[in-house]
């Protein structure tokens, strides 16, 4: 098998964090729809500013601990590929992000990249295969790896044409050509 370089995006892959951000709003705000009207109404229908401010709170950011299945996928990537972390975090999450990364000994540590431009950032490290759940970035980062959607509420409208996953199962599977 050829060398295995991982873009992995964090939120939405590897870090409930919408899951997060909507127990956030019921708890502390709270909101009272649906975590379908949450995602696809309430949050869209804030101004691009407000939707900023409440994608830099931290608390969301580290409310849950990872799962089971993203722990046995990072056991058996860091194994088998180099990982890099590629996100669109905002700058001021990366002591939060690398804290939580260390508190559930998260591999390739090191390998983590804040930026909104993941083709530079994939293209730059030689990823192979990366996965992302917007659509936007899956689309952009095809031209220089083998990307794929992690299907997610957000983007189902958004799917067609692209390489499609539930879960890092089926991701490890298709990579790895493993069952």
């Amino acid at each position: 098998m050829n060398r295995v370089v991982l873009g992995l995006d964090i939120d939405g892959v590897l870090y409930p964090f919408h899951e997060a951000l909507y127990t956030y709003f019921q708890y502390e705000m709270n909101y009272v729809g649906t975590y379908q009207e949450f995602w696809l109404d309430y949050i869209p229908s804030m101004d691009l500013e407000k939707q900023k401010i409440v994608m830099s709170n931290p608390i969301p950011y580290d409310m849950i601990l990872p799962s089971v299945q993203v722990m046995e996928f990072l056991s058996y990537a860091k194994d088998n590929s180099e990982i890099y972390y590629i996100t669109h975090r905002p700058d001021e999450l990366e002591r939060i992000t690398r804290r939580y990364f260390k508190r559930y000994d998260f591999p390739f540590q090191d390998n983590l990249i804040f930026t909104g431009d993941k083709v530079t950032a994939c293209r730059l490290y030689g990823i192979t295969h990366f996965i992302d759940d917007f659509v936007n970035q899956v689309e952009r980062v095809s031209a220089v790896a083998d990307a794929y959607l992690m299907s997610r509420i957000h983007n189902r409208d958004y799917q067609d044409g692209l390489k499609i996953v539930h879960n890092l199962k089926e991701f490890k599977e298709i990579v790895f050509n493993v069952n």
